[in-house]
């Protein structure tokens, strides 16, 4: 019981006894608050979740063809799936890569920061 105690931070009060506790005020400038989302987050948002999933399935199927690939011995037709499936992974990432610059491009045109969904959440 005594380790736990020495492991684990004490939490120690943030007033001393007597002083008055007060709320925590009043929001500021809620006014400009809006319901829903923009066009420009939800862009920016599934941009960015299709690029991290797609990042992934090329990870995923470029591991695959490389074990495939190890494991194919010397057979022939396995030795040339595996190799078709290490040459469909990587034009796949290329095809990420470019549609990732083209989106960026457009954003540029249309003077959106399409690619950076912080910055448009006021982050």
């Amino acid at each position: 019981m005594n380790l736990i105690k020495l492991l684990t931070p004490q939490a120690h009060a943030a007033i001393t006894q007597g002083e008055d506790i007060s709320g925590p005020g009043t929001y500021q400038d809620i006014s400009s608050a809006q319901a829903g989302t923009s066009l420009e987050t939800l862009i920016s948002t599934l941009l960015g979740a299709l690029t991290a999933i797609a990042g992934l399935g090329f990870l995923i199927y470029f591991v695959i063809g490389g074990i495939n690939w190890i494991t194919a011995g010397g057979d022939q037709q396995k030795h040339q799936k595996a190799t078709k499936q290490l040459t469909d992974a990587a034009i796949g990432l290329i095809v990420v890569v470019v549609a990732y610059a083209i989106a960026g491009i457009v954003g540029t045109v249309l003077e959106v920061d399409i690619l950076n969904p912080a910055s448009l959440l006021g982050l």
